[in-house]
Protein backbone atom coordinates (compact mmCIF):
# COMPACT_ATOMS: atom_id res chain seq x y z
CA UNK A 1 0.00 0.00 0.00
CA UNK A 2 1.74 3.48 -0.99
CA UNK A 3 0.37 7.08 -1.40
CA UNK A 4 -2.74 8.02 0.65
CA UNK A 5 -3.15 4.51 1.34
CA UNK A 6 -0.12 4.75 3.74
CA UNK A 7 -0.92 7.52 5.51
CA UNK A 8 -4.59 6.69 6.13
CA UNK A 9 -3.48 3.49 7.10
CA UNK A 10 -0.84 4.70 9.23
CA UNK A 11 -3.67 7.20 10.82
CA UNK A 12 -6.36 4.42 11.29
CA UNK A 13 -3.80 2.00 12.90
CA UNK A 14 -2.04 3.96 15.26
CA UNK A 15 -5.04 5.22 16.67
CA UNK A 16 -7.53 2.23 16.61
CA UNK A 17 -4.63 0.54 19.02
CA UNK A 18 -5.05 4.25 20.93
CA UNK A 19 -8.47 4.35 21.79
CA UNK A 20 -9.13 6.61 19.63
CA UNK A 21 -12.66 8.21 19.32
CA UNK A 22 -12.74 9.73 16.07
CA UNK A 23 -9.97 7.45 13.95
CA UNK A 24 -10.36 9.38 10.70
CA UNK A 25 -13.22 11.69 9.15
CA UNK A 26 -15.44 11.02 6.33
CA UNK A 27 -13.21 13.93 3.85
CA UNK A 28 -10.90 10.71 3.27
CA UNK A 29 -13.86 9.25 0.59
CA UNK A 30 -12.72 9.89 -3.15
CA UNK A 31 -9.23 9.71 -2.40
CA UNK A 32 -7.04 9.24 -4.95
CA UNK A 33 -8.96 12.01 -7.40
CA UNK A 34 -6.84 15.91 -7.54
CA UNK A 35 -7.77 17.65 -3.96
CA UNK A 36 -7.12 17.76 -0.72
CA UNK A 37 -8.11 15.13 2.03
CA UNK A 38 -7.59 15.62 5.54
CA UNK A 39 -7.90 12.62 8.16
CA UNK A 40 -8.16 13.57 12.03
CA UNK A 41 -7.88 11.80 15.36
CA UNK A 42 -7.28 11.50 19.43
CA UNK A 43 -5.20 9.49 20.94
CA UNK A 44 -1.26 9.70 22.55
CA UNK A 45 -3.32 12.78 24.91
CA UNK A 46 -3.64 14.93 21.97
CA UNK A 47 -5.08 15.21 18.76
CA UNK A 48 -3.34 15.33 14.86
CA UNK A 49 -4.34 15.84 11.37
CA UNK A 50 -2.91 14.55 8.30
CA UNK A 51 -3.74 16.64 5.30
CA UNK A 52 -2.62 14.78 1.57
CA UNK A 53 -2.66 16.57 -1.43
CA UNK A 54 -3.22 14.98 -4.85
CA UNK A 55 -1.97 16.04 -8.20
CA UNK A 56 -3.56 15.42 -11.30
CA UNK A 57 -1.47 12.35 -11.74
CA UNK A 58 -2.66 10.85 -8.68
CA UNK A 59 0.46 10.68 -6.71
CA UNK A 60 0.60 12.80 -3.69
CA UNK A 61 2.51 16.25 -4.00
CA UNK A 62 2.20 17.15 -0.13
CA UNK A 63 1.61 15.77 3.25
CA UNK A 64 1.14 18.16 6.35
CA UNK A 65 0.93 16.54 9.78
CA UNK A 66 -0.21 18.88 12.57
CA UNK A 67 0.28 18.08 16.07
CA UNK A 68 -1.26 20.23 19.21
CA UNK A 69 0.36 20.90 22.35
CA UNK A 70 0.25 17.42 23.61
CA UNK A 71 1.48 15.88 20.69
CA UNK A 72 4.37 17.38 18.96
CA UNK A 73 6.26 14.07 18.13
CA UNK A 74 3.98 12.81 15.35
CA UNK A 75 5.52 9.44 14.32
CA UNK A 76 9.28 9.62 15.96
CA UNK A 77 9.67 13.14 14.59
CA UNK A 78 9.89 16.25 16.38
CA UNK A 79 9.55 18.27 12.91
CA UNK A 80 8.29 17.85 9.31
CA UNK A 81 10.34 15.79 7.68
CA UNK A 82 7.62 13.80 5.15
CA UNK A 83 9.18 14.23 1.27
CA UNK A 84 7.44 13.66 -2.42
CA UNK A 85 8.46 14.38 -5.60
CA UNK A 86 7.66 18.11 -6.69
CA UNK A 87 6.18 16.08 -9.98
CA UNK A 88 3.57 13.99 -7.34
CA UNK A 89 5.15 10.90 -9.02
CA UNK A 90 4.66 8.27 -5.86
CA UNK A 91 8.29 8.33 -3.74
CA UNK A 92 8.76 4.22 -4.42
CA UNK A 93 9.04 4.47 -8.17
CA UNK A 94 10.75 7.90 -8.03
CA UNK A 95 13.47 6.46 -5.84
CA UNK A 96 13.82 2.58 -7.48
CA UNK A 97 13.84 4.91 -11.33
CA UNK A 98 16.86 6.50 -9.42
CA UNK A 99 18.66 4.01 -8.00
CA UNK A 100 18.33 1.71 -11.33
CA UNK A 101 20.28 4.82 -13.51
CA UNK A 102 22.82 5.46 -11.05
CA UNK A 103 23.71 1.12 -10.57
CA UNK A 104 23.94 1.34 -14.38
CA UNK A 105 26.21 4.21 -14.69
CA UNK A 106 28.23 2.44 -12.52
CA UNK A 107 27.70 -1.12 -13.82
CA UNK A 108 26.13 -2.46 -11.07
CA UNK A 109 24.37 -5.79 -11.72
CA UNK A 110 21.16 -6.62 -10.15
CA UNK A 111 20.33 -10.33 -9.95
CA UNK A 112 16.31 -10.17 -10.17
CA UNK A 113 14.39 -13.31 -8.81
CA UNK A 114 17.19 -14.14 -6.67
CA UNK A 115 17.22 -14.91 -2.87
CA UNK A 116 20.10 -14.33 -0.58
CA UNK A 117 20.00 -17.37 1.86
CA UNK A 118 23.36 -16.85 3.69
CA UNK A 119 25.67 -15.04 4.73
CA UNK A 120 29.85 -16.36 4.61
CA UNK A 121 32.01 -15.35 7.32
CA UNK A 122 35.88 -16.25 7.66
CA UNK A 123 37.40 -15.50 11.30
CA UNK A 124 34.61 -13.05 11.60
CA UNK A 125 34.31 -11.23 8.82
CA UNK A 126 31.24 -11.24 6.06
CA UNK A 127 33.14 -11.99 2.83
CA UNK A 128 30.09 -13.12 0.84
CA UNK A 129 26.61 -14.67 0.21
CA UNK A 130 24.82 -17.46 -0.89
CA UNK A 131 22.15 -17.17 -2.81
CA UNK A 132 19.55 -19.05 -4.73
CA UNK A 133 16.84 -18.35 -8.30
CA UNK A 134 15.00 -20.76 -9.30
CA UNK A 135 17.32 -22.81 -11.21
CA UNK A 136 20.87 -21.68 -10.14
CA UNK A 137 22.84 -21.70 -6.78
CA UNK A 138 25.04 -19.04 -6.18
CA UNK A 139 28.65 -18.59 -4.14
CA UNK A 140 29.38 -14.83 -4.26
CA UNK A 141 32.45 -13.55 -2.77
CA UNK A 142 33.30 -10.23 -1.42
CA UNK A 143 35.49 -8.10 0.38
CA UNK A 144 32.19 -6.47 2.24
CA UNK A 145 28.36 -7.01 2.28
CA UNK A 146 26.28 -4.94 3.06
CA UNK A 147 22.57 -5.68 4.17
CA UNK A 148 19.59 -3.85 3.24
CA UNK A 149 16.80 -6.26 3.70
CA UNK A 150 13.97 -4.61 5.88
CA UNK A 151 12.66 -5.66 9.00
CA UNK A 152 9.93 -8.27 9.68
CA UNK A 153 6.58 -6.33 9.86
CA UNK A 154 5.45 -9.17 7.94
CA UNK A 155 6.44 -12.27 9.78
CA UNK A 156 4.23 -12.71 13.12
CA UNK A 157 6.55 -15.05 14.22
CA UNK A 158 9.44 -12.66 15.03
CA UNK A 159 7.02 -9.85 15.87
CA UNK A 160 5.63 -11.85 18.82
CA UNK A 161 9.09 -13.23 19.67
CA UNK A 162 10.35 -9.45 20.14
CA UNK A 163 6.80 -7.43 20.69
CA UNK A 164 4.52 -9.58 21.97
CA UNK A 165 1.81 -6.70 22.67
CA UNK A 166 2.06 -6.07 18.80
CA UNK A 167 0.56 -9.94 18.12
CA UNK A 168 -1.80 -9.88 15.31
CA UNK A 169 -0.99 -6.17 14.16
CA UNK A 170 -0.80 -4.92 10.39
CA UNK A 171 1.80 -3.34 8.15
CA UNK A 172 1.52 -1.47 5.17
CA UNK A 173 4.90 -2.72 4.20
CA UNK A 174 5.99 -5.15 1.26
CA UNK A 175 5.32 -9.01 1.68
CA UNK A 176 8.70 -9.70 1.46
CA UNK A 177 9.83 -7.94 4.98
CA UNK A 178 9.95 -11.13 6.47
CA UNK A 179 13.34 -10.57 8.58
CA UNK A 180 15.57 -13.17 6.36
CA UNK A 181 18.70 -10.25 6.68
CA UNK A 182 18.15 -10.53 10.27
CA UNK A 183 18.19 -13.79 10.89
CA UNK A 184 21.11 -14.33 8.54
CA UNK A 185 23.05 -12.07 10.45
CA UNK A 186 22.75 -13.38 13.83
CA UNK A 187 23.82 -16.76 12.21
CA UNK A 188 26.90 -15.11 11.90
CA UNK A 189 27.27 -13.19 15.01
CA UNK A 190 25.45 -10.04 14.76
CA UNK A 191 23.69 -8.38 17.46
CA UNK A 192 20.54 -6.63 17.41
CA UNK A 193 20.24 -3.15 18.61
CA UNK A 194 16.48 -1.86 19.27
CA UNK A 195 15.03 -4.61 17.90
CA UNK A 196 11.55 -4.27 19.67
CA UNK A 197 11.42 -0.71 17.60
CA UNK A 198 8.95 -2.67 14.62
CA UNK A 199 8.05 -0.32 11.42
CA UNK A 200 4.92 -1.01 10.83
CA UNK A 201 4.13 1.57 7.73
CA UNK A 202 7.13 2.13 5.67
CA UNK A 203 7.30 5.44 3.88
CA UNK A 204 8.53 3.99 0.85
Amino acid sequence: MGGIGFVLALVLSAFFTSGASSPVSEDVEGAYKTGSYTATADGFGGSIEVTVEIGSNGGITDVTIKGDKETPDIGGATNQRIHAPEDGSGVGAYLVTALLKKMDELGIKVMYNTKATDLLSLEGTVNGVMAESDDTYYTIHSKAVILATGGFGNNQEMIVRYRDDLEGTVTTGAPGIMGDGIVMAQAVGADLVDIDQIQLHPTV
